[in-house]
């Protein structure tokens, strides 16, 4: 699957957006599957950043809650417990990529 701009909510940051999808294009694997497959579902990403929480790691913040549980070998799963926590969020390697929802 080819990750574009319409796969954005806010389209009217283009600059930052075409800069986002040079991130995603490092993303590991399993956190780019479950992308992929959160965007088939109708999901949309919301933000991009890098190197937070550590020098290096990417974190890919989707719109809406994940439309899916995901199992795979090597993810780590994280479920908020407070209203100031991310929703649920799967991490992989060292430095971390992730994927988060709300």
């Amino acid at each position: 699957m080819g990750i574009g701009l319409q796969h954005f909510e806010n389209l009217e940051l283009p600059g930052k957006n075409i800069r986002s999808l040079d991130l995603l294009g490092a993303l590991h694997p399993e956190i780019r599957a479950i992308l992929e497959e959160e965007l088939n579902r109708g999901n949309k990403i919301f933000a991009v950043t890098q190197d937070y929480p550590e020098q290096g790691s990417i974190s890919v913040s989707l719109r809406y809650p994940f439309k899916q549980a995901y199992n795979k070998p090597g993810l780590t799963f994280f479920q908020g417990e407070t209203p100031h926590d991310i929703g649920q969020s799967y991490t992989v390697g060292k430095p971390a990529h992730q994927i988060c929802s709300k």
